[in-house]
């Protein structure tokens, strides 16, 4: 995860992806996590994203400021193996 920035205004926002948008949403307009980023006046210094469908580990909670967890095709019932262990960090 990138470093923390010194700035006392900083915000250290992780937005968790659970799922990839459609391909043709992808194209059009980005991943989940790009979506967000785009929002007006909404300026963390940065986001960092993790991917946890993907293998990607979620980092430790007190390490960032706030959490975003986006959107995805698939449902909490699905059983994803990185379901149960994200859903208990929280």
């Amino acid at each position: 995860m990138p470093a923390a920035v010194a700035s006392p205004n900083s915000r250290r926002v992780l937005l968790v992806q659970p799922g990839a948008p459609e391909p043709s949403i992808a194209r059009a307009h980005g991943e989940y996590g790009d979506w967000f980023r785009a929002v007006p006046d909404v300026e963390p210094t940065w986001f960092y994203t993790v991917r946890p469908y993907a293998g990607e580990d979620v980092p430790p909670l007190d390490q960032v400021d706030a959490v975003i967890v986006t959107g995805a095709r698939g449902s909490v019932y699905d059983g994803e193996p990185w379901l149960a262990p994200f859903g208990a960090q929280l």
